[in-house]
C-alpha cells in the first residue's frame, strides 16, 4: 500500500525508524517517491561519499566526475595546489562542463563558451558584457566540500556537515596502527567488488549484507 510520507516531516517517516521491533521494512519503503525523497534529502545529501584516490588528482588541471544520485559533481586539483569539488553546472545554462575524466587548464562550456578557472571563478562570457549589471567577478561554480582520508577523497552536499575526521570516528587512526605503510598506497585497476550499478533500490543492498 502506497504511503503518504512527506519528506519535509521527518516525523511521518518516523516508525521506520523502530529496527528493534521490527525484522523488516514494509514493501512501498522500496518504492514510494516520497520515502526516496526523503531518503536523499536527509542520508545522501548530508554525509560522505567517496570519489577517488587524491594520486587521480596528481596534477593541476586533471578532473574527475561523479555523481550523487541526481546531483553531477566534478573534483579537479588547481594550480595551487587545492583539490576543490563543484557542481558540474554552468552558472549560465545549466549545461555540465565536463565529463568523465581528464585534464583541462581551464573549463570551457561547450554551450556557450562561458569560461572558469580551476578555482571555479568565472574569466570569460562571450557577449554577456551587453548585458546590463553584469559582473564577472561576481559569478563563479557552486563549490561542494571536499575532505580527505588516508588520502582518499570525499565529497559533501551539506555546507554544514562535520568534518570527515570526525564523521569516521577514529577509523584514521585504528587505519595507521594496522596498515603503518597505507600512505604509500594506490587503488589497483580491475579489482572492483561491484559492477558500475547495480538496479535495485539502496536498502535492498543494505538488507543483503546485513
Amino acid at each position: 500500500m502506497p504511503s503518504e510520507l512527506d519528506p519535509r516531516h521527518a516525523a511521518d517517516w518516523a516508525p521506520l525508524l523502530d529496527i528493534a521491533g521490527s525484522r523488516a521494512l514494509p514493501g512501498w519503503a522500496y518504492t514510494d517517491p516520497n520515502l526516496w525523497m526523503a531518503e536523499k534529502a536527509a542520508i545522501f545529501y548530508r554525509h560522505w561519499h567517496y570519489v577517488c584516490h587524491e594520486s587521480a588528482l596528481d596534477a593541476p588541471g586533471r578532473y574527475v566526475t561523479t555523481a550523487i544520485h541526481d546531483q553531477e559533481l566534478f573534483l579537479t586539483r588547481a594550480q595551487d595546489g587545492a583539490v576543490r569539488g563543484f557542481y558540474n553546472v554552468c552558472a549560465h545554462r545549466g549545461h555540465p562542463l565536463v565529463e568523465g575524466e581528464g585534464v583541462k587548464q581551464r573549463l570551457v562550456c561547450p554551450y556557450h563558451a562561458w569560461t572558469y578557472d580551476l578555482t571555479g571563478r568565472l574569466i570569460g562570457a562571450p557577449g554577456a558584457g551587453r548585458t546590463a549589471g553584469f559582473v564577472r567577478s561576481d559569478i563563479c561554480l557552486a563549490e561542494v566540500r571536499v575532505d580527505r582520508l588516508l588520502g582518499l577523497l570525499f565529497v559533501n552536499l551539506d555546507p554544514d556537515a562535520q568534518p570527515l575526521a570526525e564523521y569516521a570516528g577514529g577509523l584514521e587512526e585504528a587505519v595507521r596502527a594496522r596498515i603503518p605503510g597505507v600512505a604509500d598506497l594506490r587503488p589497483q585497476g580491475g579489482a572492483e567488488y561491484f559492477g558500475p550499478e547495480i538496479a535495485c533500490n539502496w536498502k535492498v543492498m543494505v538488507d543483503n549484507f546485513l
